[in-house]
């Protein structure tokens, strides 16, 4: 897998997406709380659905509920199938109960159910850490580490990021912007994926679990964040 410091730690994370400008028309949107029985590979939601372990990643499940991955040691994630979303897009996660390096975090303009081609902002290093990738299914099959490209330098969050904290990645044209919270703290360029959907990527093992999901696009105004319990659940408000 891409090289962090440090090994896999236990944290999970509570995450939302919020909309950026452009794209689909306002008021498309998707949450999922994953708050139903364990079931691998994860059921669905009770509006909306899921392509779970798209192309190259493996499948996740549902396990007290969260969101986790299915495979140890396994690259996995999901894609959201519907609602259809344009091509502007922001993710944003908050993170929970930090405890050593860890791999997971909000994706966006991934390809389809056979590529799990994307952009990735992956969290690493005791929260010290931040890298976009550009996420190249290569196989369709599995995930491997050189199927991710990282996009510029390391982003050195200030101050170290810790539960409750939010980083988001936005798309917009070409543009791929790094927030810690609301701040805009970094800025890369890519042109390789115009469109695409959603979705999220947890690395196996390490106790890495999502606790929610949101995502929203298009001119729709910011979504707003409401009371949350940190590594449990959270409500949007």
């Amino acid at each position: 897998m891409p090289s962090l410091a440090l090994g896999l730690g236990t944290q999970h994370l509570c995450g939302i997406f919020l909309p950026a400008e452009g794209g689909a028309a306002p008021g498309v949107s998707f949450t999922d709380d994953f708050n139903r029985a364990n079931a691998d590979p994860m059921s669905q939601p009770a509006v909306g659905t899921w392509t779970n372990g798209p192309g190259g990643f493996g499948s996740c499940k549902i396990a007290s509920n969260t969101l986790e991955a299915s495979t140890a040691a396994a690259y996995c994630g999901a894609r959201v199938l519907t609602p259809v979303f344009g091509a502007d897009q922001k993710a944003t996660v908050t993170l929970s109960a930090i405890a050593g390096s860890f791999f997971e975090g909000p994706c966006v303009r991934m390809q389809s159910a056979v590529s799990g081609s994307c952009y990735h902002l992956m969290t690493g290093g005791s929260g010290a850490i931040l890298r976009v990738y550009k996420v190249t299914d290569s196989t369709g099959t599995a995930m491997i580490a050189g199927d991710f490209v990282q996009l510029g330098a390391d982003i050195i969050p200030a101050p170290v990021l810790v539960g409750g904290d939010t980083i988001s990645l936005e798309a917009i044209g070409t543009t791929l912007n790094v927030y810690q919270g609301a701040t805009l703290i970094a800025t890369r360029s890519d042109a390789t994926w115009a469109t695409g959907q959603p979705g999220l990527h947890v690395y196996g093992g390490g106790g890495n679990t999502i606790n929610a999901f949101g995502c929203e696009s298009g001119g729709g105004g910011a979504l707003t964040l409401g009371a949350m319990v940190i590594g449990t659940s959270f409500t949007v408000a």
